[in-house]
């Protein structure tokens, strides 16, 4: 078994605090990459609460790895979490060249480049590379389709936001799901249909109240959409 597959199983060890299980799988499959390493220690700095710290880890294996998925997705969360508004964009556009259509991931990373136009205010890019993003995965992406719906959301383009929400939001599930409802509550909030919204807020909050999610950001907008929808 290679390392690198589990390194996404290494993640949710971590941010639930299995320090010890972590460490096991550790010792179980052997010695890490140099790649690998740093993404499982920068893991252990984001769990911790040190996001810039880990960001610096990150950047360090992809200078040398740029075609990095995982790293490059984890050090762009970190920009996001700390405010950075312009290195989401530029850790992309660093390494954006090594994924081309081959790639097995390359609707998602195209998702994630929407993700960075749309933190730096260039709406028509972020629509442009997140409708290539959701037509490349198919609506199965939920970054992608996130990243898309939040530019329909700035743009007031509410319809079309719903339209697609419509046709996809059923291929996406659990925390995915989550995201997603969130963008339909707003969607719905901007066609003023308050009373679809209201029932997106709910599903959301039932979700997470279910879900082993513990992160504050998804609780904040469940609030935050359980608010709106109620503005009437």
């Amino acid at each position: 078994m290679h390392v690198s597959s589990t390194i996404p199983a290494c993640f949710v060890l971590i941010h639930r605090n299995r320090y010890p299980l972590y460490y096991f799988l550790y010792l179980l499959l052997g010695s890490l990459t140099r790649s690998e390493t740093l993404l499982s220690a920068a893991a252990v700095q984001f769990s911790r609460g040190e996001i810039s710290a880990a960001a610096k880890v990150i950047e360090t294996s992809l200078m040398e790895n740029p075609q990095d998925a995982i790293s490059l997705r984890l050090v762009q969360s970190c920009y996001m979490a700390t405010g950075d508004s312009k290195n989401p964009l530029n850790c992309m556009a660093r390494c954006m060249h090594t994924f081309d259509e081959s790639y097995h991931l390359h609707g998602h990373m195209l998702g994630m480049l929407c993700a960075g136009y749309l933190e730096n205010g260039l709406y028509t890019e972020a629509d442009q590379v997140g409708s290539r993003a959701v037509e490349r995965t198919r609506g199965r992406d939920v970054w992608a389709m996130h990243s898309l719906l939040n530019t329909y959301q700035i743009a007031g383009r509410a319809s079309a936001g719903v339209n697609i929400l419509e046709a996809h939001l059923s291929k996406n599930i659990c925390t995915g799901q989550q995201l997603l409802l969130f963008n339909q509550g707003c969607l719905l909030v901007h066609h003023g249909n308050y009373l679809g919204a209201a029932r997106a807020a709910d599903v959301l909050i039932a979700s997470l109240q279910h879900s082993h999610s513990i992160f504050v950001s998804s609780f904040t907008t469940a609030a935050f959409l359980f608010w709106l929808s109620r503005l009437d």
